[in-house]
């Protein structure tokens, strides 16, 4: 989605995209909050539920300790500007077939999805795409 949405595609070869069980975005901390993929919850929790270990690796922090979230929101501000697929689709894109028929869609802690593989891909990322 990142290859096809970002920049003006207008001049590229794609017709269409398809797909499958998705993130919406690699920046988590549009995950959280009221208007957030997860509106009931914070990027504690997600941090948490994703493992610290699995947020170090996609945003390259190495053994870096993720207990203060302003901190970690300041570090890994350019980057996740850089994967935000939301920020780039627009009315240039080619058509897009969003499909997730998971069947941990409903799985909840709360109103928090449980698990990393469930949070990673929640039917909450489609219902965001589409938006």
């Amino acid at each position: 989605m990142l290859i096809v949405f970002e920049g003006n595609t207008q001049n590229r070869p794609y017709k269409a995209v398809w797909v499958d069980i998705p993130q919406a975005t690699y920046d988590i901390n549009k995950w959280q909050g009221g208007l957030g993929v997860f509106p009931d919850c914070n990027l504690t929790n997600i941090i948490s539920i994703l493992t610290q270990t699995k947020v170090k690796s996609i945003y390259g922090l190495g053994t870096a300790t993720i207990s203060n979230i302003p901190a970690f929101l300041s570090v890994t501000q350019i980057y996740r500007a850089e994967v935000d697929m939301l920020q780039y689709i627009d009315n240039t894109d080619p058509p897009i077939w969003i499909e997730n028929k998971s069947n941990q869609n409903n799985q909840t802690l709360g109103n928090c999805p449980s698990s990393k593989d469930v949070l990673n891909h929640h039917k909450n990322h489609c219902l965001k795409l589409k938006k």
